[in-house]
């Protein structure tokens, strides 16, 4: 990132794919998306070809700024494989349920939980950073990282690295919490999806709620440029962020 960048734009760090919902065009509020367009340079868009499972465009949500809503249902987009290393979320949850995942990647390794969740974790409402692994067939616990509590329809930053053996992640810049573990970790070598998980394969854990960007890394980040993108997503989207 540019040591003068205040605004949200983490194709400047060297994203493997960056969506944002302030750069969709020529939809109206509550119009289907049909592609959500990567804007790393990598072409890693987000797509969603059945009519019935496209999430929606809102204008004026957050600060200003739009955002791609998704019904908890049915809802979402199918990108590339992209085995994040360091995430930034920019959401807002409407669900008092759990296991709401923003982004998940399919696995081919044997066991139920695929590769890795972003995710609404547990009954108190704390996000969760799940990378799954080859033992970890009942859920992920293992690999969880959980967090501040964040209230329903209120608008939030996740962020989280991670290594082969250890997880870190905050939330609205504070909180941070480290995991770490010695399992081997599932090989991310499926498709992707926003607004959903993966679960032997099939999609499931549909997220209600809105998702204004959403920045994905393959390499593990170091905290002081962390910091400056939490910070720079907080000054876009008008959120305070320690």
């Amino acid at each position: 990132m540019r040591a003068r960048q205040r605004h949200f734009n983490p194709g400047h760090s060297g994203a493997k794919a960056v969506f944002d919902a302030r750069f969709i065009s020529g939809l109206s509020n509550g119009d289907a998306i049909t592609t959500w367009s990567d804007r790393s340079g990598n072409a890693n868009d987000a797509t969603q070809s059945n009519s019935s499972f496209r999430p929606t465009f809102q204008t004026n949500v957050q600060g200003g700024n739009p955002s791609t809503r998704y019904n908890g249902t049915n809802q979402r987009f199918t990108a590339p494989t992209i085995d994040a290393k360091t995430f930034i979320v920019v959401f807002t949850p409407n669900t008092t349920g759990v296991n709401k995942t923003f982004y998940g990647i399919q696995s081919n390794s044997s066991g139920a939980l695929d590769a890795l969740y972003i995710q609404i974790g547990d009954p108190t409402r704390k996000p969760a950073f799940i990378r799954a692994t080859t033992s970890a067939v009942d859920g992920g616990a293992n690999f969880r990282t959980v967090h501040t509590a964040i209230s329903n329809n209120a608008p939030c930053i996740f962020t989280g690295k991670r290594s082969d053996t250890t997880m870190t992640s905050w939330v609205v810049g504070a909180d941070e919490q480290s995991k770490t573990v010695s399992d081997s970790l599932k090989t991310a070598d499926g498709p992707s999806a926003i607004g959903a998980g993966y679960y032997n394969s099939s999609i499931v854990d549909f997220l209600p709620g809105d998702i204004f960007a959403l920045a994905l890394y393959d390499t593990e980040m170091e905290k002081p440029l962390i910091k400056r993108l939490e910070h720079s997503a907080a000054i876009t989207f008008k959120l305070a962020c320690s």
